[in-house]
């Protein structure tokens, strides 16, 4: 199956400014249609069509956890697969996940957490490991990070049918 979307040339010139240089402002679709040529509606339109198309999930800050005072941790549980929704849903009530997804193999539930102390993380993991369905859990925390920031050029001149 094929997940691309067809995307015109203005959605690509959004997509490569806002991933990177998003404006803090009481009008920043206004501040993106100045810089693009176009119009504040048309942007704002643009936006809702991307995340519409599932090409945008969310706009919103990113903080260094660790700047803040946090301390994160991945998590790799082991999960029975009948059981794999129920346990993502209990997960995810944690204010602290910030990503919970499915993979392939033994350990087959992922998610990253993010809390201000390790007695948190502690009490997580005991209540996951009492959810029915898992049969074990590995906290695997972070301790150096490689990368924070990533940004997707988009090819702004590639052609596509909504081009024409």
């Amino acid at each position: 199956m094929n997940d691309e979307v067809a995307i015109t040339r203005l959605e690509r010139r959004v997509l490569n400014l806002i991933q990177r240089d998003f404006p803090v402002n009481s009008r920043p679709y206004q501040l993106i249609a100045d810089k693009l040529g176009s119009t504040e509606q048309e942007i704002y339109a643009v936006v809702r069509s991307l995340k519409a198309k599932g090409v945008v999930r969310r706009i919103g800050a990113t903080f260094d956890p660790r700047a803040l005072g946090y301390i994160s941790t991945l998590v790799a549980a082991k999960v029975a697969n009948n059981k794999i929704e129920k346990v993502a849903e209990f997960v995810c009530q944690y204010s602290g996940v910030t990503h919970c997804y499915e993979r392939d193999g033994a350990y087959n539930l992922w998610f990253t957490l993010t809390v201000r102390n390790e007695g948190l993380i502690a009490t997580l993991l005991a209540e996951l490991a009492q959810q029915d369905g898992v049969e074990d859990a590995l906290d695997l925390p972070s301790e150096k990070v490689f990368k924070i920031n990533v940004a997707f050029t988009i090819d702004e001149d590639a052609e596509d049918a909504t081009d024409a």
